[in-house]
Order: structure tokens, then C-alpha cells, then sequence
């Protein structure tokens, strides 16, 4: 049931990482995002060992998944990334094809900088929304929430309002 995934959300300890160095003020945003990667590539490099701890307490969830799901094969992480979201930065709706369960660790999360909208366009005879027939979960980010969600599920990041960054890392779980 999909209320229930959503809700499905562990709160798991997570160092935040180092402040970014500052970029020259005349540098072109290319140069400021590309910065920020390999600040964070760095940052991955440095606690390693930390987001290995990360990723097995998201493994120890999965599974736990996977049994309640019935799931026949074992479900492995496919891939990860992080997601540096600026001022005005939003994602727009979209899936995730080829794997099973998704989800997003949020590391740095500044005040209003955007929740993760969850649509369902299936029902389209309601007369009285709740809960459980809702076209749309709103979530807000919280740090060291992860939430684990269907793949298939559309869904979007509303904008940053913050000059702060949002910070996450997005991953997916297939067979």
C-alpha cells in the first residue's frame, strides 16, 4: 500500500559534510556547480567509511522491504547521486524506470528549500479526497530523513527558496 511506503521513513545519524569552498563571484554557475561536485567528491572520498555506514542501514531497510513486498529476486542498489539544489533549483515530475524502490537521503536541508511531491494520477473519479485517494503526498525534507518509495511512483521537488543549498543523495534499488 502505497500510504504505508510513504510513511516508511527511518531517521539515520549522518555527518554533516565540510562547507564548501567559496567560488569567485564572477565565475560562471558552470563553474560554481562543478566546484560543488568535486567538493562533494571529495567529501565522499573523506568519510567513506560513513556512507558505507549510510548505504548497509539503508540495505537493512530494503530488505526488510523486500520480505514485506514478497519480492522473488534480491533487490541490489542499481546506482546513486547527489543532488545540489541552489536557490530557485526544483526537479520536475518523473520515475524512476528500471529499477524497483527509489528513494532520497536529505543531508543539508535549509528552511523552505522544497518538498518532494508524490503525484498519483489513477484516480480520476473521486468525489471526496482523504488519505488513502489523495492525487498527491507532500513530504517535507527533514536532514538524515531517508525516504523509500515505488519507482514507478511520479513525483517532483518543489523550488529552493533558500539562498542555502539542499543537499541529498538519490538512489534506486533493482533487480
Amino acid at each position: 500500500d502505497i500510504i504505508r511506503l510513504l510513511k516508511m521513513t527511518k531517521i539515520i545519524p549522518f555527518k554533516k559534510p565540510q562547507p564548501k569552498k567559496k567560488t569567485r563571484k564572477h565565475a560562471p554557475r558552470e563553474l560554481a556547480i562543478t566546484k560543488q561536485f568535486e567538493e562533494l567528491n571529495k567529501q565522499w572520498h573523506k568519510n567513506e567509511r560513513e556512507f558505507t555506514d549510510l548505504f548497509n542501514k539503508i540495505d537493512t531497510n530494503i530488505k526488510k522491504l523486500q520480505k514485506n513486498l514478497h519480492f522473488s529476486k534480491k533487490l541490489r542498489l542499481l546506482n546513486f547521486w547527489f543532488n545540489v539544489n541552489g536557490l530557485g533549483s526544483f526537479n520536475r515530475p518523473h520515475i524512476h524506470n528500471r529499477s524497483a524502490i527509489s528513494g532520497v537521503y536529505y543531508i543539508l536541508i535549509p528552511e523552505n528549500s522544497g518538498s518532494i511531491v508524490f503525484m498519483n494520477d489513477f484516480y480520476t473519479c473521486i468525489d471526496k479526497y482523504n488519505e488513502y485517494n489523495s492525487s498527491n503526498w507532500t513530504i517535507d525534507p527533514e536532514e538524515n530523513k531517508c525516504i523509500l518509495f515505488p519507482s514507478y511512483l511520479k513525483h517532483y521537488v518543489e523550488p529552493n527558496l533558500n539562498k542555502k543549498e539542499r543537499i541529498s543523495i538519490s538512489f534506486n534499488y533493482g533487480f
